[in-house]
Formats: structure tokens, C-alpha cells, sequence
């Protein structure tokens, strides 16, 4: 694990976030006894870090998501967690794999357009940030002249 490498523009785009005010939280499978490995990979590699949990299984992760930490996004890739959480988190960013492209069938479960934003690079979330705060568009702007 601390050999991987993190995708482009990931680290940057949560950092605007937890800029903007919102609290960055990291909900894993991983082992309990990876939290240190995984904090220190996370700092590594300049990501914020308000929480960080390991070794919870998939409704785990989804209760603490919804019900500990009120959650306004989640980015996930895992199809079912994603399903699992389609309904009860205002944004679901969904990274583009081909293993996630179809929804688990389940009760109620179908993929809702307005609330699933796939996205395949990291780019693509910061553009949606920044187009969406006028605000921060006009520093960032100010920032490049």
C-alpha cells in the first residue's frame, strides 16, 4: 500500500474542499490494523484528514456515512456500498470503473442520474467545485493572472 500511488488531482481537489469548510473523511475496509499505514499514506501524500476509520464492512461504512457523519458527498467506487447509499447522501460521486457500471439489483435500488456523478479522473470533481462557487472561481482565477 505505501507504494501506490495516488490518483492525479485527488489529493488537491479534497484539500479545495476541506478550504471551502467541509470536513474530509476517509471510511475504509482495510483492517483495523492498517489505520496507521493508511493515515500515514494519506499524509504522505498531502490529502486532508479530518477522520479516518478502518475495518468496517460495507453497511459499516454506510451508517457511519449517513447516520455519524450526516454526510453531504461520499466518492465511492464499490457498486453495492454506492447502492446502498443512492438515496441517503445528497451527492454520490461514483469513480468509473467497469466493474461498477451497473447498479446491484436489490429493493429499490436503480441508478438515479441526479443522484450518482460519475466521474473518471479527479480533474473532472475540482472543475464541478470550482464551476459551482463563483467565489472560489474568482480567486482561483485571481490566483493564475
Amino acid at each position: 500500500m505505501q507504494r501506490a500511488e495516488p490518483f492525479p488531482r485527488a489529493a488537491e481537489t479534497l484539500k479545495t474542499l476541506a478550504d471551502l469548510g467541509y470536513r474530509i473523511a476517509y471510511i475504509s475496509s482495510r483492517p483495523g490494523d492498517a489505520l496507521f499505514l493508511t493515515v500515514r499514506w494519506l499524509q504522505k501524500h498531502g490529502f486532508p484528514a479530518d477522520q479516518v476509520l478502518c475495518g468496517l464492512d460495507r453497511q459499516g461504512k454506510a451508517e457511519v456515512a449517513t447516520k455519524e457523519l450526516q454526510a453531504v458527498a461520499v466518492f465511492e467506487d464499490d457498486p453495492v456500498l454506492a447502492a446502498a447509499l443512492l438515496n441517503k447522501v445528497p451527492a454520490l460521486w461514483l469513480k468509473d470503473w467497469p466493474y461498477n457500471r451497473k447498479l446491484p439489483a436489490g429493493k429499490g435500488a436503480r441508478w438515479n442520474a441526479d443522484r450518482v456523478i460519475r466521474f473518471r479522473a479527479w480533474s473532472e470533481v475540482e472543475k464541478a467545485v470550482v464551476t459551482s462557487n463563483p467565489d472560489l472561481a474568482a480567486l482561483i482565477g485571481k490566483k493564475g493572472e
